[in-house]
């Protein structure tokens, strides 16, 4: 009785001579160590912490892990169990192992892995447990970084298109919202620009004449790259106005191998709050073949049996359940929608290797950029002999479905007969005649930095194979295109005819986009009549 009095009375005198941070701190440590809420490091190694754990811990797989780092200014670095044994628990760690010794004291935060989502964070780059690199963090709530995929009943079939500004894509290989669409290809043949262009074209997207706000909010997932092209990409975002609408997740070549795991999952749950609030959200994963090659390292160091490439058995859930987050809702919940682009690098054009086959099984399509199309000058170099969109062709609006067809009939009849013309042989006046038709297809397909909207595509394609082009030379073409495309947005007025441009075009937008109209319509067929009436003395424009 005297023992617990003396006690009581030296723990009061401790109380009033320390402050209440100190108090705090030494009440944590004492609690934690009971309960098995704390402990030391045993080992570390290359992304990877093994940790001591105690017979009454109750950790478990997905907490987050604090690392108290012993030096200058004690830091604290953040880790994610992904594994527990017998008084161990593994550790996949986001920050520098080289900081982390034996001994070092770790606590739990009893949080499973999150991250801050909302409209504060677009314009702003993050790390991929969602801390602000770009200047303080906003406070927001947090969200579970690993949720559920969304179910059968709770999806709609995919029917609005997600406009990119590019005519490769939107008329021949279309996307919808809600689709996943892998793009794939060798290195520098440009699948990076056509992500990064499909969202700096979500600016132009915009109609509210026609149908209302639909902006589309982008995330950007940089996997494994440089800081430096990081830092270029972000630059072109902020001079093109495109990071007002686009947050951009960075686990670059240099940060730890459970950051680039982690990152994609991070890009999601932030396209996935827009999408469960009625809006729409497009998130690049650049690419998600790094961050295979970034689980693989920390796989082997787990001891994990290896398969195919050294890849673990369970590679291919780590990408499907990423890509399967991609939906678009039912209207009773929202009707929002996620697309996804996933990018995968292949070497030497060799689609049959694991992680590219996998990507593909996984996606509603493929957009396959060839180096050889690259070579030839032709920006965005999508091979259409290996090219396939699974469901967008539902969500294109009727008159660019019906000019698609012959525009990419024209192409693949172009591709074999260059063939033949490469031998030399003598070749008859129809073949000529395509060879003629479909080489200017070609050059009408090259596209940089440039957006095409729906009346534009429509425009090209129809005149193209309409034949509006063949007495024009294929060496003025580009001149001629650039021309005909600024005639068409500067003018203010063709004739008495025909009304002012901005009221014309917003009338054209209006139709296309009302999937009532087609190439038999004769008020379509008279705006093309009297629009090249007044643009026919062009078509001949000489360099």
């Amino acid at each position: 009785m005297q023992s617990n009095l003396k006690f009581n009375q030296i723990f009061n005198n401790w109380l009033k001579s320390n402050s209440n941070d100190s108090k705090r701190l030494v009440l944590k440590k004492y609690i934690n160590k009971k309960t098995g809420d704390s402990g030391t490091v045993k080992s570390a190694i290359e992304g990877v912490v093994f940790i001591n754990l105690n017979s009454s811990s109750t950790i478990f797989i997905g907490e987050l892990i604090d690392f108290h780092v012993k030096v200058e200014n004690s830091t604290v670095l953040k880790g994610m169990v992904i594994g527990l044994s017998s008084g161990a628990a593994e550790i996949m760690l986001f920050g520098d192992t080289s900081l982390i010794f034996p001994g070092d004291i770790w606590t739990r935060t009893n949080t499973i892995a999150s991250v801050g989502c909302g409209p504060k964070l677009l314009g702003r780059v993050i790390d991929c447990i969602g801390n602000t690199i770009d200047g303080p963090s906003p406070k927001i709530k947090v969200y579970n970084i690993f949720s559920k995929v969304p179910g059968v009943c709770a999806r709609e079939r995919v029917g609005q298109a997600l406009v990119t500004g590019l005519l490769s894509v939107d008329s021949l290989i279309p996307i919808g919202k809600g689709q996943r669409e892998l793009i794939i290809g060798d290195r520098k043949t440009g699948k990076t620009s056509i992500a990064s262009e499909s969202i700096i074209n979500q600016q132009y997207t915009l109609c509210e004449n026609c149908f209302g706000y639909s902006g589309t909010y982008c995330i950007y997932v940089a996997i494994g790259q440089k800081l430096s092209s990081i830092r270029k990409l972000i630059y072109r975002f902020k001079k093109q106005q495109a990071l007002g609408y686009t947050t951009i997740v960075v686990a670059s070549a240099s940060d730890s191998a459970g950051a680039q795991y982690l990152a994609p999952y991070t890009g999601c749950t932030l396209g996935e709050w827009f999408r469960n609030r009625g809006k729409h959200s497009l998130v690049v994963y650049d690419d998600l073949g790094k961050q295979a090659i970034a689980y693989r390292q920390m796989s082997l160091l787990l001891n994990k049996p290896p398969g195919r490439e050294a890849f673990p058995g369970d590679i291919f859930y780590v990408h499907s359940r990423l890509l399967e987050r991609s939906a678009k809702l039912s209207m009773s919940l929202g009707g929002g929608s996620l697309t996804a682009l996933p990018v995968v690098e292949t070497l030497q054009g060799d689609l049959a290797s694991y992680i590219p086959t996998n990507l593909i099984s996984i996606t509603d399509g493929q957009l396959y950029l060839d180096a050889d199309v690259f070579k030839k000058g032709v920006i965005p170099a999508v091979d259409f002999s290996l090219s396939v969109s699974r469901v967008g062709s539902k969500a294109q609006i009727d008159i660019l479905k019906e000019l698609s067809k012959g525009f990419l009939s024209q192409i693949k009849k172009f591709r074999q007969l260059e063939l033949f013309q490469s031998f030399g042989s003598d070749i008859d006046a129809e073949t000529r005649h395509h060879l003629n038709r479909g080489a200017r297809a070609i050059e009408m397909l090259k596209q940089r930095y440039l957006y095409f909207g729906i009346e534009e595509q429509v425009f090209i394609m129809f005149t193209t194979l309409d034949g509006y082009w063949d007495n024009t030379h294929i060496d003025n073409l580009p001149k001629v295109k650039t021309f005909f495309l600024k005639f068409l947005n500067s003018f203010t007025s063709i004739n008495e005819e025909v009304p002012s441009l901005s009221i014309w075009l917003k009338s054209i937008r209006c139709a296309l986009l009302s999937k009532k109209f087609n190439l038999q319509n004769t008020q379509f067929k008279v705006w093309f009549r009297l629009f090249f009436k007044f643009f026919e003395p062009y078509l001949t424009l000489k360099a």
